[in-house]
């Protein structure tokens, strides 16, 4: 079993069973593309804002049936992964291409923190994609858990931090605050994302390790800025109100 770790419904469902450690080898090949393909189509949804060329609507659906071709073949369990190895760097592609997050980069606080954190995911899906091509399943005793990984950490968990700020008051009518400390977290993920690809392709066990740690502390990290930014505003909000 996988012990790896956005969107909206199937999202964070799959993103669950993920972390719960439910993505089993035998369901990746499945669960995966799907979750992919969920948090895609969101963006591509919203990348409408920006008026992209019909074409791009083309070559996503070109990408959609790699995917797609290669998940019915089980190519994540294989030792040959040419169609989703190219489903997941032409996705990467389109997305870093027509992505809306391109503009909101620009802007400040929360939303070019979202966008950085969605762009930094396009890349690791893009990187699980010449993972699984260096390096296929079965080739090396960690390569699947690496391509997992890139995907379930890099692509996913870097979804949820850009997301939650924004979908979270709306599900659960709580009210989050951004910080800019919140990059701190993000950074964090990225590099335990690093150290846990770098460890299962030199096949180094301890890295592995301490990968997991340093993921969780970002994960704890992040939840507690956000906690602590938004008591703060309500705390001032209050004070504000005072007559």
């Amino acid at each position: 079993m996988q012990n790896s770790s956005s969107g909206e419904g199937v999202v964070g469902i799959m993103a669950g069973l993920t972390g719960l450690g439910v993505l089993t080898i035998a369901l990746a090949p499945l669960a995966l593309p799907i979750l992919i393909l969920t948090i895609a189509a969101e963006r591509l949804e919203l990348g409408r804002m920006a008026k992209p060329p019909r074409s791009s609507q083309v070559t996503f659906a070109a990408v959609v049936a790699l995917l797609l071709f290669g998940s019915a073949r089980g190519e994540l369990v294989q030792a040959w992964t040419p169609f989703t190895a190219a489903g997941l760097m032409g996705c990467a592609a389109w997305l870093i291409r027509y992505d809306i997050a391109r503009r909101t980069v620009r802007l400040v606080g929360q939303p070019r923190f979202s966008a950085v954190s969605i762009l930094a995911g396009h890349v690791w899906l893009g990187i699980a994609g010449v993972v699984l091509i260096a390096a296929p399943p079965g080739t090396t005793a960690f390569s699947y858990d690496a391509a997992v990984h890139a995907i379930t950490i890099g692509f996913v968990l870097s979804m949820m931090f850009g997301h939650a700020p924004i979908i979270l008051p709306a599900v659960t009518g709580i009210r989050l605050r951004y910080s800019r400390l919140a990059y701190l977290s993000l950074a964090l993920l990225h590099a335990s994302l690093v150290v846990r690809v770098g460890g299962d392709l030199l096949e180094r066990p301890e890295l592995r390790t301490a990968s997991g740690v340093v993921t969780i502390a970002a994960l704890i990290g992040y939840a507690a800025t956000l906690a602590l930014a938004s008591r703060i505003s309500r705390r001032d909000d209050r004070t504000l109100c005072v007559p």
